[in-house]
């Protein structure tokens, strides 16, 4: 105990303020006993999203007291332009990893039973991501409602009650457990079954300008990450050493919201945590479907060692403990993210080149056609309307070159299947956005199970084996089909 109350007190003094306090799994009433001073945000909703198929919002049994501002976005995010901006700052997504049946063209495991949500103030932000366990309605119900009374408790209890008030994280943690307690009455409420939840606030610090603070909580499996921009690096929020059994293993899921014990939740490995920001800074929540995707033992890179045991039971393959595999996930999700930097950062840069090049363009575009003003003969009219043209249509490649829309660019992307980018000097980690690191670890989860939906989607277009008969070919191929989901938010 004295280790972790050592740590607060380093943390609450600003002296390491990138280290992460975190309680022990299952003590339903420890947070991190801090005295941080932060800054509640104002009540106004700068942006909303929840999905996928409507999300949270598409929730059709909701408790009276619990309600989101959802609809107020939807005049704002009619405009493309601000609704990019937002999706920079606040970007979620989700998809199915699984085979699609060859008679019916659907995917096996509809509809996705994961659920996010976020909501974002001017210099903060609440969000929250559910995983439902199993297929079905009742799972995704479950998901559903989790989101949504965890979501709706932070923005009554957080913005509406304190916006723009100093609040102690003290405070925010108890809004926290209150968040909890609400997100289960809501599963309960619509009939919902079993769902894991991560749910996180980032606030500012006060009195430390240009500082955040995010305070998380975890049930379940789904984790919770941040990117840390100037290191470069992805840090798990609520990660627990695998002491006394206590680590992520993608074959169990302890902790969920629901009817785990009767109407009860089982909050056995619930845990808590709070860790501080810089501007930049990219908090992002994930089912375990993008989780257990970058596990070495589930991409058949290694196989898995207990805590005690020797070498590894499959020749040829490296055994790996649990830290170790967690170091290794780690370390290959901020390769990808690094990947999405130097995409973003190369994109800009060409952008900006060709921003030059459109306003040359453009001069000459007028210049042109102020010489077929004074011209009065056909001929040079006719060159000119041919010059015009000619400008035109470079000008339009220009901005197709600009906006990444070109077929070709369009084929490289696709074409691109690096499952460990290399690690990248020089990319500023700081161009990083919410929407760049959803969709980069969505394409890595999708790449990366590919060969299993594409044996199974064979099979079933040939009209032979099955998933059963097909088992130990698919135990041998790497990657989890699952449902894959992420939000994210972007500090500054």
């Amino acid at each position: 105990m004295a280790g972790l109350v050592d740590l607060l007190q380093s943390l609450c003094g600003g002296q390491q303020p990138n280290r992460i306090a975190v309680t022990r799994p299952g003590l339903v009433e420890a947070v991190p006993d801090l005295r941080l001073s932060l800054l509640a945000p104002q009540a106004q909703v700068l942006s909303a999203a929840t999905g996928p198929d409507g999300g949270a919002a598409a929730l059709k049994r909701k408790l009276a007291e619990l309600d989101v501002p959802w609809q107020q976005q939807e005049h704002q995010q009619q405009q493309q332009r601000q609704q990019d901006l937002q999706q920079q700052q606040a970007c979620g997504s989700a998809i199915s990893l699984y085979d699609r049946d060859a008679a019916t063209g659907r995917r096996n495991g509809e509809p996705i039973a994961d659920c996010y949500g976020i909501l974002s103030y001017r210099g903060a932000a609440v969000m929250a991501l559910a995983d439902g366990v199993n297929w079905g309605e009742r799972p995704r119900a479950a998901a559903r409602g989790a989101v949504h009374g965890f979501l709706a408790h932070v923005h009554q209890e957080l913005a509406v009650k304190q916006g723009g008030k100093a609040i102690s994280s003290d405070a925010a943690f108890a809004i926290l457990q209150g968040a909890v307690q609400a997100a289960q009455a809501q599963v309960l409420a619509a009939d919902g079954t079993l769902t894991t939840l991560v749910g996180a606030v980032v606030l500012q610090q006060r009195m430390r300008s240009g500082k955040h603070c995010c305070l998380s909580v975890v049930i379940g499996d789904s984790p919770s990450y941040v990117w840390r921009a100037a290191a470069r690096e992805v840090e798990e929020l609520n990660y627990q050493p695998p002491l006394h059994g206590f680590h992520r293993d993608p074959r169990i899921c302890p902790g969920c919201l629901g009817y785990a014990l009767g109407d009860a939740p089982d909050l056995s490995n619930i845990s808590y945590s709070v860790t501080s920001l810089d501007k930049g800074d990219v908090v992002f929540l994930a089912s375990d479907g993008i989780a257990d995707n970058f596990d070495p033992v589930v991409r058949k890179q290694a196989s898995s060692r207990a805590i005690g045991e020797g070498s590894s039971r499959q020749p040829g393959v490296n055994a790996l403990s649990p830290a170790k595999c967690h170091n290794i996930a780690l370390v290959d999700m901020a390769g990808v993210l690094k990947e999405a930097c130097r995409k973003l950062q190369q994109g800009r840069r060409s952008l900006s080149g060709s921003s030059k090049q459109r306003q040359v363009v453009q001069e000459h575009l007028q210049a042109a056609a102020g010489c077929g003003e004074q011209q009065a003969a056909q001929q040079q009219l006719q060159q000119q309307r041919e010059a015009t043209a000619y400008v035109q249509q470079q000008l339009q490649q220009l901005e197709q070159q600009a906006a990444g829309l070109t077929q070709k660019q369009q084929q490289q992307q696709q074409q691109q299947r690096n499952i460990s980018p290399p690690l990248l000097e020089g990319v500023d980690g700081r161009c990083l956005t919410a929407q760049g690191a959803v969709h980069a670890l969505l394409s890595f989860v999708e790449r990366g199970t590919a060969a299993q939906r594409q044996v199974l989607e064979q099979a079933s277009a040939d009209g032979g084996k099955g998933p059963e008969e097909l088992g130990d070919l698919i135990a041998n191929l790497p990657g989890k089909m699952d449902h894959a989901s992420v939000v994210a938010y972007k500090v500054g």
